[in-house]
């Protein structure tokens, strides 16, 4: 059965089921990030057996002095492994990659080869504030019936960046040919890894020999070729290397034999007290220590958890809010957090709506202070030398991104700074930013009233109140409204609902400007409309400069207008819309794609699950959620990425990809508890949208616990199909719900009266309501 949106309603939950299964394969996990929360220095795996530093210079702006200069000159130290003798380097595409516990970035890669296994571990830990240590742990066990001997030659090397590593718009590819020179690294005192004499690393042979290899050289004839399927391929084939840890050793049958190397990762910093501590560290104590500041990260109590078997999305849960973790970088600069939107070729640029993305599930979820740290550093960006791109009156107040300056990034800091306030309800952050927060505001409401002009004749031009030309994305530049204008709403509108939670004076002329933003954007929205149902993103002008990269249109569209809020999901403009997008540009279950093979993945998906949710279009919610969490993700290291190519899994893009990590976990969480205002019934709680009853029958329990909200902490628990919703602290009375009408809901007692449509309301004064859901036919 083919896969696509159009009448994914009318079909029973049997089908939609049928319908998700797999059809490409997943991407390859070439970015796999091992260093601790906020490190300076990312340390990385690959499914080609690397280990890598990558630096993060601070202050890193576009367009600055030198720059190009700068980012050619990053050192990154590498680890490299091949097998064998004649050695090879393994093919990354036969590498196996599994988690500890399926979800802490402590990394084991296994492959493969003449019955041999070989099996590396790698992982990161602090030496002090300012210090880590990769580990790696190699071990080579025989799988034959002969005895064998096992060699593994370890080159540990620099390299400059740019030189070594595609940037991260191309696919990842490795060979013999990534074994570059370089003689600075050599051995001592036959376990003392130096470079330049100085020592920045350990090697512990173990059952192993250990010799220190000057140059080594293979011919071709040598490499066996009569064990399919473990045929060597010319590319892989290391001929020739120089500088080499050669470990060997005899294996009986099934036996194994290990070693393992440690090695200092921030080399600019590297101090005596490194050297010794590094001297005196024990391994098991080290990946201890590591593995619990990972698992701080999300199991304390304080931190919302998620019981969901299904599709491993608990698995999946913990570990976009660890990798979070390790896209914040704190330079310990009095400045915050600097957030990373990836960690490969722009790592040190900032995004501010991508920021956004990234943080604002961060919320619901618990993690307040690493928020208000970001917070910190984005407000370093007010006035800060790097403004949004645009034809403005005035640049006071806005706030720029250390990127490409789109236009909606001072919009996005309101709107992360207005919900960390509305969920933490910090007072002292509120007194600290206030005044920034206004005047970000007033930024935008005066540009928004700068352009609230009649034409000469008295018409009103088709731009009238909203935002002027300027740099909407990285590729797009003009009237981009349901990018630019969507976004700088949904922060006015967040700031609004601040104003008025406290009560500050400026809360009426700001909800007047947000009401008229509105009422502006709506007419434009009629002028973008075509006769078809069509809606589109931008406006343009005879002569205005306008620059729209059309890859970008199946993903900035006007779905974006919905899940802000500048256009009801349920309006019948966007209903159209919706089926016009469901009959022409969703491509299968894939919503953001941007040519015949390349799918923008996870910001398409995020967007419509929000709309389908608020439509009470349930099946196509789930088939949203099931097309990112099968392609904007590996399976095996749970990484998240920006694009996927339907015949290239080596396409990995920005990955890990943070923001994409944000617009996941949201997605996640929503199929629990989801808040949007119904046209007919106000201000709404969903839950279990888009959960199909097959999943209360295949998992025994299911729960979010512990999630915060504006008003307090809420829980979501079933057993089978019954359910029970807590919330301590509040009440739930007057409350509207909505639970899919596929189920039968019967509460217990008499707290919630049915309103019809699968829509309850709670009348009376309770905290705790509890139920049976059943099935309901086809």
């Amino acid at each position: 059965m083919e896969q696509s949106y159009c009448g994914l309603e009318s079909l029973a939950w049997s089908k939609v089921i049928q319908m998700n299964e797999r059809k490409w394969r997943a991407p390859f996990s070439v970015h796999l990030p091992l260093h601790p929360p906020h490190a300076k220095t990312f340390v990385y795996a690959d499914c080609a057996f690397n280990a890598y530093t990558l630096p993060v210079p601070p202050d890193i702006r576009t367009h600055a002095d030198g720059l190009r200069e700068l980012l050619d000159g990053i050192e990154t130290m590498i680890v490299q492994f091949a097998f064998e003798t004649p050695a090879f380097v393994p093919d990354f595409r036969l590498a196996r990659v599994e988690l500890e516990q399926d979800r802490f970035p402590l990394a084991k890669l296994s492959y493969y080869a003449w019955r041999l296994l070989y099996e590396i571990e790698y992982f990161c830990a602090r030496v002090d504030a300012g210090q880590s240590a990769l580990w790696i742990r190699a071990s080579v066990t025989n799988d034959g019936t002969e005895p064998r001997d096992a060699h593994v030659r370890v080159k540990v090397n620099f390299q400059k960046e740019k030189q070594l590593f595609d940037y991260h718009y191309r696919p990842f590819y490795w060979d013999a040919s990534k074994w570059r020179p370089d003689h600075s690294v050599g051995l001592s005192n036959g376990v003392e890894i130096h470079r330049n004499g100085q020592l920045i690393g350990l090697a512990k042979p173990g059952d192993f020999n250990l010799a220190w290899e000057e140059a080594v050289s293979f011919k071709d004839d040598k490499y066996d070729d009569n064990h399919t399927p473990n045929f060597v391929q010319p590319c892989m084939r290391l001929k020739e290397a120089q500088d080499l840890l050669h470990f060997n050793g005899a294996l009986a049958p099934g036996k194994c034999k290990t070693f393992a190397l440690a090695l200092l990762t921030d080399h600019a910093e590297i101090t005596a007290k490194h050297r010794d501590a590094l001297r005196s560290a024990s391994m098991p104590a080290a990946r201890q220590s590591a593995l619990a500041e990972f698992k701080a990260i999300v199991d304390p109590a304080t931190r919302a958890q998620l019981q969901c078997p299904q599709d491993g999305m608990d698995k999946i849960f913990a570990a976009l809010q660890v990798g979070n973790y390790q896209m914040l970088i704190d330079f310990k600069n009095d400045k915050g957090l600097q957030p990373c939107q990836g960690g490969s070729s722009e790592r040190f640029y900032v995004w501010v709506w991508e920021a956004m993305c990234m943080l604002m599930p961060m919320l619901p979820l618990g993690h307040f202070a690493p928020v208000k740290r970001v917070i910190e550093f984005i407000f370093t960006l007010q006035d800060g030398g790097c403004p949004p791109d645009g034809k403005f009156t005035s640049l006071a107040g806005a706030i720029g991104t250390t990127g490409p300056r789109w236009m909606n990034a001072t919009a996005s800091a309101l709107a992360l700074a207005a919900e960390y306030y509305r969920y933490s309800h910090d007072k002292n952050f509120l007194e600290a930013y206030m005044d920034r927060m206004l005047r970000a505001a007033y930024w935008i409401i005066g540009e928004i009233r700068a352009t609230r002009k009649l034409n000469p004749d008295g018409t009103r031009p088709p731009v009238y109140g909203v935002l002027p030309s300027g740099r909407a994305t990285d590729g797009d530049i003009g009237y981009i409204v349901a990018f630019s204008d969507a976004f700088s709403y949904y922060g006015l509108e967040k700031f609004a609902q601040l104003l008025r939670m406290v009560a500050n004076p400026h809360s009426a002329e700001v909800a007047a400007e947000v009401a008229q933003y509105r009422r502006d954007l709506d007419k434009a929205v009629d002028h973008m409309r075509r006769a078809d149902g069509f809606i589109d993103r931008k406006i343009v002008l005879e002569g205005d400069g306008s620059k729209i990269a059309r890859g970008f249109n199946n993903i900035c569209g006007a779905q974006q207008l919905a899940f802000t809020g500048v256009l009801d999901a349920q309006d019948p403009r966007f209903r159209q819309y919706a089926e016009y997008c469901e009959k022409n540009t969703l491509r299968g279950f894939f919503t953001g794609a941007m040519d015949l093979d390349v799918m923008y993945i996870g910001v398409g998906e995020h967007l419509w699950q929000h709309a389908w949710l608020c439509m009470g279009q349930w099946q196509k919610a789930y088939a949203a959620l099931q097309t990112n969490l099968k392609y904007g993700m590996t399976h095996d290291a749970l990484l998240v990425q920006e694009r996927f190519s339907l015949s290239n899994p080596a396409f990995t893009p920005w990955q890990p990809n943070s923001s994409g990590n944000g617009r996941l976990l949201e997605m996640i969480i929503k199929q629990f508890y989801f808040e949007y205002c119904d046209v007919k019934h106000g201000e709404t709680a969903v839950f279990f949208g888009g959960m199909p009853p097959a999943w209360f029958e295949i998992n025994p329990t299911m729960s979010l616990k512990g999630l915060f909200t504006p008003q307090g902490r809420l829980s979501v628990e079933t057993a089978g199909f019954e359910f029970k919703i807590n919330c301590p602290g509040f009440s739930l009375r007057n409350k509207t719900i909505r639970i899919p009408e596929y189920f039968d809901v019967k509460f217990g007692g008499d707290g919630a009266q049915m309103l019809g449509g699968g829509f309850f309301k709670v009348v009376r004064d309770t905290q705790t309501l509890t139920g049976m859901l059943t099935a309901v036919a086809g």
